[in-house]
């Protein structure tokens, strides 16, 4: 039995699937399997998820004609995994060459948690030239913590057990957005222990607009998230989820900024977080720079996104990880 299962699903990735494959085989930490769950692709990628699978007797391939990465991940992990832990990454993602050996080491320690994630770089070229990078807490996330955009970002920073996840059923493949809150917010609730580590151990690319067309998702996602969180704990009161709300479309405001994701769309996002909850400036000072930030964008003001150099999306700024994403 492996340590690590870890399972991609991917639909038309033959740009990045190459790249990601790569960075998990390079992991400082060898005791693992990889389970590629293609969708359906119509491009290379199973082509290259094939030739990769030819070379390594640790990757499994595995084919679906159904584009659901909800369902796929379901298929791989209760299915087809044998590893102790189930690490999700999608492709594009990277990670840090030791992040699995990080994971371990939290893994091994007498509190160990039933998950754990870490921080996330955000970039556009190279992974080492970061424009943005996550906060995330290191004292074991809530219910709330998860409604209000968690700093968890991508389900390629989750690494979570077996059976943890076996018992809670998996992701929801009935969300038309995406599945990763709801599933946490279960998982939260029912007992199981959610741990953040201060280690960027993921980089994830972004381009012009990509939020653009993620906001409609991510919103389906929530309010998904939202119903299961209001079932599964009765003390949550009407001013905390309207906290909570407002929080994530500041979240989202902050990922716009980043990403120039249609001009007006940040100052939009934050406009509907004050709106939902007039106090959250008083909870969160930083957010009257983000108004101004969006106004100026919103009025061209702002250069482009690829030519600004935002130190933060989600939080506090620190020094970048190890692997091949070292500081310059």
């Amino acid at each position: 039995m492996p340590t690590f299962s870890v399972i991609i699903t991917c639909f038309n990735a033959a740009s990045t699937l190459a790249q990601t494959l790569t960075a998990v085989l390079d992991q400082s930490f060898w005791d693992l399997e990889i389970i590629v769950v293609d969708r359906g692709s119509t491009d290379e990628t199973l082509a290259i998820a094939r030739a990769y699978a030819s070379r390594s007797s640790r990757i499994k391939l595995i084919t679906q004609h159904e584009n659901n990465p909800a369902a796929a991940c379901n298929r791989a992990a209760l299915n087809h995994a044998g590893g102790r832990y189930l690490a999700f990454l999608q492709p594009g993602d990277l990670w840090s060459l030791d992040k699995l050996d990080l994971v371990a080491r939290r893994l091994e320690k007498s509190d160990a948690p039933d998950l754990v994630c870490g921080r996330v770089a955000f970039f556009r070229d190279r992974p080492e030239q970061a424009v943005a990078r996550s906060s995330l807490s290191t004292v074991a996330l809530t219910v709330a913590d998860l409604l209000a955009g968690d700093g968890i970002c991508t389900r390629s920073n989750v690494v979570v057990t077996r059976n943890a996840f076996t018992a809670s059923g998996g992701f929801d493949a009935s969300i038309a957005g995406t599945a990763e809150t709801e599933w946490l917010i279960r998982l939260a609730a029912s007992g199981r222990r959610l741990v953040g580590m201060n280690d960027i151990v993921v980089f994830q690319p972004v381009k012009d607009g990509q939020l653009l067309n993620d906001i409609a998702a991510w919103r389906a996602g929530w309010e998904a998230a939202r119903k299961t969180a209001i079932r599964a704990d009765r003390s949550l009161s009407p001013s905390t989820l309207r906290l909570a709300e407002a929080t994530h479309l500041s979240r989202l405001a902050q990922h716009a900024l980043c990403t120039g994701a249609g001009r007006g769309t940040a100052f939009r996002l934050a406009a509907e977080a004050l709106r939902i909850s007039p106090a959250l400036p008083l909870r969160q000072p930083q957010l009257y720079g983000l108004i101004m930030a969006a106004l100026l964008e919103k009025a061209s003001l702002l250069p482009p996104p690829s030519h600004r150099q935002w130190r933060r999306c989600t939080g506090p700024d620190q020094q970048m990880g190890r692997g091949f994403a070292k500081p310059d």
